[in-house]
């Protein structure tokens, strides 16, 4: 009996001691874990949910000669998303995220707000749309799209798996042919996975969920910052979403200045337009520039003058919470606009001379021969400039057909009609109307409606395989980004005769007093020559 008794009182014992060391033991890592590092981990925790919020420049006004605004920068409203945590990609997180989104898109589509959308890959069809109307230049954008999104890495495994001693040039040769067999389809589908954007919605709703996802990770290169939903809202949509931001965890409302041009497309061969980094990347990082988010100016005096336009950049560093809410401000930095520049242009003279281009154009094509034997059928280009005679300052200075820069300003404001319109017109389609409502087909015996075309609108064969490409050789498609005042190349025509007049002054050969007698006709070296369009003019 009793070495039965003791034997169970050393279970007993056993078991006490067994739990009393794990007790202990969990005490201690309790005791570590919140006393010893807890300092550590706190200041972990608060390292995670610091952010700096930058805070964005207006850009200098450009203005007329009598200080009216050409080009400025208004206060507007913007929605935006805080991600607070870039390390977090839970399930959790997820579903907040989609869910919040749900809601967000629903209201913004019931008060027919767009959603900001910068995104090159479309759906419905599949493509791609870049902002540039040469194919070199589109192809290398693609590449850049792909590779930024990671899409190149599988391709380098396996041709490295095959040739371990590949150059690094032949690599990224052979990398790029590969990146561009991939369609915009397949694509979409690959970043659908990358972004675990869940497959129950349909192709456009599953592309708005990715334009936030793609935003994110395209600005965590360079550090956190809030990714905007939209633009530009009215002040009664952004107090709506103020009310409703306990129900959207990381949704806010902040403001921006976003660049305006009042007058629409007047002036816009001289002005020019701003829009994101497209380009020499390494030349704007270097500046400051942040090339995910940043705008800069593209063209005319928005990119003569980017340094000065531009403004000094500041921002907030903030502590946010779970939600992405701003708990504490721990420091700032103010902006500061950029310089206001003021031209010679006269915006009054400038309207003046557009209208009188686009109307007697109309004009032209309304009558399309009444200037003796020219056909105006295409007058849908032209330029106009005004000069002041003292002084050589430009008062106006006008190129048609025009664009309107504010396209360009409020993100997600170009539509894919303007898009093709100005970077990737259909030309073989034009070209088939042109030649029909011209009857051009009469104008080339024996020849079909396609040789006439290939013709006027031959295929690129600078582009590799390329058999759907055309050029506009002969320049009868319309360009509203190609300045005709300072860049095209037209016949001088009676312009250039006060300089035949002074030069023949200054040599002798002709006199104040001298006199012509135009009888229509010319003696070129004893050759009558028959001026048949101009016939007889006198004295």
């Amino acid at each position: 009996m009793k070495n039965k008794k003791h034997h169970n009182i050393t279970r007993y014992t056993m078991v006490i001691v067994i739990m009393s060391i794990l007790f202990v033991t969990m005490a201690m890592r309790l005791f570590f874990l919140q006393v010893v590092q807890g300092k550590e981990y706190k200041e972990q925790s608060n390292n995670k949910s610091i952010r700096e919020i930058p805070d964005t420049a207006p850009r200098g006004d450009i203005l007329d000669s009598k200080g009216n605004k050409l080009a400025r920068s208004v206060q507007g409203y913007v929605l935006v998303y805080n991600q607070p945590d870039e390390d977090e990609d839970t399930d959790e997180s997820n579903n907040t995220f989609f869910t919040t989104m749900d809601k967000v898109f629903k209201i913004l589509d019931e008060n027919k707000v767009n959603q900001q959308d910068d995104f090159e890959l479309k759906v419905n069809p599949f493509k791609f749309e870049f902002r540039s109307d040469d194919k070199n230049t589109r192809d290398a954008l693609e590449i850049k799209f792909k590779r930024d999104r990671g899409l190149n890495e599988a391709i380098e495994k396996k041709i490295k798996s095959k040739d371990e001693d590949i150059s690094d040039d032949d690599l990224k040769n052979q990398v790029n042919k590969e990146l561009l067999k991939i369609s915009a389809e397949d694509t979409f589908n690959a970043l659908l996975k990358e972004y675990k954007i869940p497959s129950g919605y349909s192709k456009e709703e599953q592309r708005r969920f990715m334009i936030i996802r793609d935003t994110l990770k395209m600005q965590s290169f360079s550090g956190y910052k809030p990714v905007t939903i939209a633009s530009n809202i009215s002040k009664d949509i952004a107090f709506k979403f103020l009310q409703m931001l306990n129900e959207l965890p990381n949704i806010d409302v902040s403001t921006q200045p976003i660049r305006s041009y009042p007058n629409g497309e007047l002036g816009s061969a001289f002005l020019g337009y701003i829009s994101k980094i497209a380009s020499n990347y390494e030349k704007y990082k270097d500046k400051g520039y942040d090339i995910s988010s940043d705008y800069v100016g593209q063209a005319a005096i928005e990119a003569a003058f980017e340094d000065r336009l531009k403004g000094s950049k500041g921002g907030k560093i903030v502590k946010l919470n779970k939600n992405g809410r701003v708990l504490e401000e721990l420091g700032s930095r103010d902006s500061y606009p950029g310089q206001t520049i003021q031209l010679t242009i006269d915006k009054d003279v400038q309207a003046a001379a557009e209208k009188a281009l686009d109307e007697r154009m109309a004009e032209l094509r309304k009558n399309p021969y009444g200037q003796r034997r020219s056909d105006t059928t295409n007058a849908t280009r032209g330029a106009a400039v005004v000069i002041n005679v003292n002084t050589g300052a430009i008062i106006a200075l006008a190129s048609r057909p025009g664009y309107d820069p504010n396209d360009f300003a409020t993100p997600g404001k170009l539509s894919t009609e303007a898009y093709n319109q100005y970077f990737n017109p259909d030309l073989e389609k034009f070209g088939r109307e042109y030649i029909r409502a011209r009857n051009i087909t009469s104008n080339y015996p024996g020849k079909t409606e396609d040789e006439v075309l290939n013709i006027l609108f031959p295929i690129d064969k600078s582009i590799k395989n390329n058999t759907t490409i055309r050029q506009d050789v002969y320049d009868i498609y319309a360009k509203p980004f190609y300045n005709y005042a300072t860049q095209s190349l037209i016949p001088p025509g009676s312009t250039f005769k006060p300089m035949t007049a002074i030069a023949g002054l200054e040599s002798g050969v002709i006199t104040p007093d001298f006199s012509y007698y135009d009888n229509g006709t010319y003696n070129q070296g004893g050759r009558l020559v028959n001026f048949e369009l101009d016939g007889a003019n006198g004295l």
